[in-house]
């Protein structure tokens, strides 16, 4: 059966996050759940502006994930929403640098780093979970896990 993840990525990228999910949440259901819907919005809403494509379905399924499926989860508090309004600011300047013409390497670098941005929802639940002392056990494997190769960006944006 194909895992709502795989519906959205390549199951070698969604096998992976299941693992990171499974292991920084200690087995989690609720958080596991959260943060697929989570991903699959993102990574939905990163192809659309992206222009690449992406099936109504899929589409659908995204927009009822942010609708519906976020908010009902209790880890999906006002911390997590100041969180996510944060890095969708982030977000929106990396789009818009990515668009910039004029922009330097140096923001087109800023531009990257933001766009993993969202991954930090991922230590803030595992913080509500578990403390500050798990998060900051396991930081090196959630920023490890972020799966936009940097060549693969620049070939993209650094034209």
């Amino acid at each position: 059966m194909e895992s709502r993840l795989e519906a959205s990525m390549k199951p070698e990228f969604a096998e992976s996050f299941e693992h990171l999910f499974d292991f920084i949440y200690q087995g989690d259901a609720e958080a596991i759940r959260l943060s697929v819907e989570l991903l699959n919005v993102i990574h939905a809403w990163d192809d659309i502006v992206d222009g690449d494509s992406v099936s109504v379905d899929r589409i659908n399924a995204a927009f009822a994930g942010a609708m519906f499926e976020l908010s009902s989860s209790w880890l999906w508090d006002p911390g997590a929403i100041a969180v996510a309004r944060v890095q969708y600011a982030k977000w929106r300047a990396s789009n818009m640098i990515e668009q910039d013409e004029d922009a330097t390497p140096q923001n087109k670098a800023v531009a990257y780093v933001y766009r993993a941005g969202f991954f930090d929802l991922f230590y803030y639940f595992a913080y509500k979970l578990y403390g500050m002392e798990w998060v900051e056990s396991i930081s090196p494997i959630i920023a490890r896990c972020y799966g936009e190769p940097v060549d693969t960006y620049q070939l993209e944006f650094w034209r």
